[in-house]
């Protein structure tokens, strides 16, 4: 028997209602059809273990840096992003007080949507880099963008491909790949943690997420992956932390009040802040208490203070060994 790291894949509150707000079948037809109709598009055709009830997906782990970095989409990324940044702070530099912020048709029409065209063609080519969205603020990639919020045009796309930019010189390993078990039933995705750190069965775990989210006319839509946990917690006090948590996706899980009002707001993420009273810290173990529901179901994505975690992982691990 193999020792694997148990995660949730959660969908979004509308793709859930669409499927069970009217129909007696729905959370079977989500669980057992759609979904798994949706894995198969993207990561291809799995192995079935136990009658049908766990499928493997698994495909060639490579790092691919080398490979985007060297590839043309790259490249004229590269180049479509500098060309913007170099018209977009030419407006900036023109601005006159008498006739206002004046956009180049060229601008608006060739290197705006140049860029944007860019920036899909390469994530389009490697999903794992809509990561970057997910491990990079807008706060971080700012800059010299700072003060400038009146100049609108063009701007998104500058941010967006900083984030993507700084990922990659950042990383030196972009892994591709993917190697996991999916539960139909529990909607669990089960990675191996088998002679590998924490941190690489985290790693697979955003990488199917990243795939997933980069697919096209899916049924399920955005998701998010999160570890189910046995336990939270916070080592340490803070005066602050932000807590993100995710729309509850069980069927019969609305006994826990927190996780059911949720449910009722119909909030696909939200982000809970806690800030204690000046010159006091907040009660983390207290708080650990409060998210562990939400972290055995896997609906707690984050505890952060500021821009850095302050989860410690508590995996639930569990024993399996699979039969066809």
């Amino acid at each position: 028997m193999e020792s694997y790291s148990v995660f949730k894949l959660n969908l979004g509150p509308a793709v859930i209602k669409s499927y069970t707000k009217d129909r007696t079948n729905g959370w079977k037809q989500l669980k057992y059809d759609v979904i798994k109709s949706d894995l198969m598009d993207i990561f291809g055709n799995p192995v079935e273990y136990d009658h049908g009830e766990y499928l493997h997906f698994v495909s060639k782990n490579t790092n691919a840096k080398k490979e985007i970095i060297e590839s043309s989409e790259y490249r004229e990324f590269i180049q479509a992003m500098n060309q913007i940044e170099k018209e977009y702070f030419a407006v900036i530099k023109n601005y006159s007080k008498n006739d206002g912020i004046l956009w180049p048709d060229k601008f608006l029409t060739i290197t705006k949507p140049d860029t944007k065209q860019c920036i899909i063609s390469l994530l389009e080519k490697y999903p794992v880099l809509n990561t970057a969205f997910d491990e990079i603020s807008d706060d971080d990639v700012m800059g010299n963008l700072k003060g400038y919020g009146e100049y609108g045009h063009g701007r998104k796309a500058i941010i967006d491909s900083r984030k993507i930019f700084r990922y990659i010189e950042a990383k030196e390993n972009i892994l591709l790949g993917v190697d996991f078990f999916y539960e139909l039933k529990s909607e669990y995705i089960l990675i191996s943690s088998e002679n590998v750190s924490s941190a690489q069965v985290v790693s697979m775990s955003e990488r199917i997420q990243a795939v997933i989210n980069a697919a096209k006319m899916t049924n399920i839509g955005h998701v998010s992956v999160n570890m189910v946990q046995d336990g939270v917690e916070i080592t340490k006090q803070y005066a602050q932390v932000t807590v993100n948590l995710v729309y509850p996706n069980g069927a019969k899980q609305v006994e826990e009040r927190d996780i059911a009002s949720r449910i009722k707001v119909n909030a696909a993420n939200v982000k809970e802040i806690y800030k204690a009273p000046k010159g006091e810290k907040i009660d983390t173990a207290e708080l650990a208490k409060k998210l562990e529901p939400d972290a055995k179901h896997g609906y707690l994505k984050s505890i952060m203070h500021g821009k850095t975690s302050i989860m410690k992982y508590i995996p639930m691990i569990v024993k399996k060994s699979f039969h066809n």
